[in-house]
């Protein structure tokens, strides 16, 4: 199966959605289909292509995986800037069909629709909209909670579309939420962020030895959380426990 993954950016950083969408690429590549990633470049993404030098090495991804970027318009590079955010805001309100025109997401639509893929597989909400106008078969996966977001809307309004093949969640509460905006339980599907296995599978290094390495005591149970301290990711609970443990 030919599958294109797409990405509304962030590739290549550490943040974990990004490592989640390529881990995807090598899942599907492993199981013998061809996959290329498409991606959108901001200045971020040139400036860590720079840095990285080499994306495949960075992911620990297969050679085999082909990274497609489609630019920006260098107005939205700094669209975040007051002055900018401003007058472009003015000139979007004014002629709606000019983001619409300068999408780097529909140009991945269309490179897809182009190259004839079986599957889209997205994490990205415009480029999903866009390919299931087109008839490309899509799945998409979304873990924000914030479902009145315009664009995610407008998306799971296509839900009972035949080429909205599924949407992967990867919590029973957001699943829930999914259900009451419409989308048929049969199209939904919860897994849980995983790990890499094979990246542990390579420490040769005793658990005591590591211990020590690192001053952990080592005869005391760790609880360790990865990732980041944003309201609403869990770090809060985290705390709580500790003070009850404390208490």
């Amino acid at each position: 199966m030919k599958i294109a993954v797409i990405s509304s950016g962030h590739i290549p950083t550490k943040w974990a959605h990004s490592i989640n969408t390529v881990k995807h690429t090598q899942g599907f590549v492993n199981l013998n289909n061809s996959v290329e990633i498409l991606t959108v470049e901001r200045i971020l993404e040139t400036f860590m292509k720079i840095k990285v030098r080499d994306i495949h090495d960075f992911y620990d991804l297969s050679k085999k995986i082909k990274i497609r970027y489609f630019k920006d318009n260098p107005l939205f590079y700094i669209k975040d800037l007051p002055f900018i955010k401003h007058n472009l805001d003015k000139l979007i309100k004014k002629r709606p069909l000019l983001r619409y025109l300068m999408d780097p997401e529909r140009a991945i639509s269309n490179y897809c629709k182009r190259h004839q893929f079986d599957l889209s597989y997205c994490r990205s909400y415009r480029a999903a909209y866009y390919n299931i106008k087109k008839k490309i078969p899509t799945v998409i996966e979304i873990h924000t909670p914030k479902l009145n977001n315009f664009e995610v809307r407008l998306l799971l309004g296509l839900s009972n579309d035949k080429y909205f093949k599924g949407l992967v969640t990867i919590s029973n509460i957001l699943k829930a939420n999914f259900v009451k905006m419409g989308v048929s339980e049969k199209k939904l599907i919860v897994l849980e962020d995983s790990v890499d296995l094979n990246k542990f599978n390579k420490i040769t290094k005793s658990k005591n030895e590591l211990r020590s390495e690192l001053n952990l005591p080592l005869n005391k149970k760790v609880v360790m959380y990865c990732g980041s301290l944003k309201a609403g990711k869990g770090i809060g609970i985290i705390q709580q426990v500790k003070l009850e443990v404390m208490i």
